[in-house]
């Protein structure tokens, strides 16, 4: 997935459908950010670090489930050092008490996070883009919509120019009606609501005037 390697990815699903369990130490741990910081992790993954890592130091890279919890481990722009401190400390006596891994890997463990509402989103968004985009060209092929592309949890509907763009403002709503119909229909957890769902809307002048025709250039 997105930044999420995808046997995690879909390990996490598989947790959340209730197919399989957190390992008893991760339980624990769960447990602990709940009470301690009122965030739910869905999944741990507990690995060797894999830049700027001279010391072979591993990291805790801790799954969470909404985006609002994933900005409360931050201070700023940066990781609230005392937050990762006590969850790091907190990780290795649950380590100790549960021989979890070699003694030398449970030290110093760098905690880091994941906003997994994102990943799964962006997978459904994935999932929905073909069969979503099909249908909004066909159907509004007279208003000159030229085409819909994904952008991670959303996507952008194009009309042919910006005339088209500006005239054709009131059926924008109606669009992201029909699009978020197909998306719904991929949502498993329900992560996606009506209310808070909205399209980008923009034009092919201005990805041919500003990003040279190119979609790459347009979505970096």
């Amino acid at each position: 997935m997105f930044l999420v390697e995808d046997k995690y990815y879909h390990e996490t699903l598989n947790i959340l459908r209730g197919k399989i369990e957190l390992s008893p130490i991760f339980k624990e741990l769960k447990t602990f950010l709940q009470s301690q910081y009122g965030i739910i992790a869905y999944n741990f993954v507990f690995r060797k670090m894999k830049l700027n890592n001279p010391q072979k130091r591993f990291e805790l890279y801790v799954l969470l489930a909404t985006t609002d919890d994933y900005r409360k481990m931050f201070s700023g722009v940066n990781y609230n050092d005392v937050f990762q401190n006590e969850i790091s400390k907190k990780f290795l006596d649950l380590a100790n008490q549960f021989n979890f891994g070699k003694p030398k890997t449970r030290q110093d463990v760098w905690v880091c996070y994941n906003d997994f509402s994102i990943e799964m989103k962006t997978n459904i968004n994935w999932k929905t883009i073909k069969a979503a985009s099909k249908f909004i060209e066909k159907k509004y092929s007279s208003y000159n919509v030229w085409t819909v592309q994904c952008a991670f949890e959303s996507s952008v509907v194009f009309f042919l120019s910006d005339e088209d763009l500006k005239n054709n403002k009131s059926i924008k709503t109606e669009i992201e009606d029909d699009y978020f119909n197909f998306l719904n229909r991929q949502d498993e957890f329900g992560l996606f609501a009506r209310e808070n769902f909205y399209l980008d809307f923009d034009s092919k002048q201005n990805l041919d005037k500003n990003y040279e025709g190119n979609l790459f250039y347009y979505f970096k």
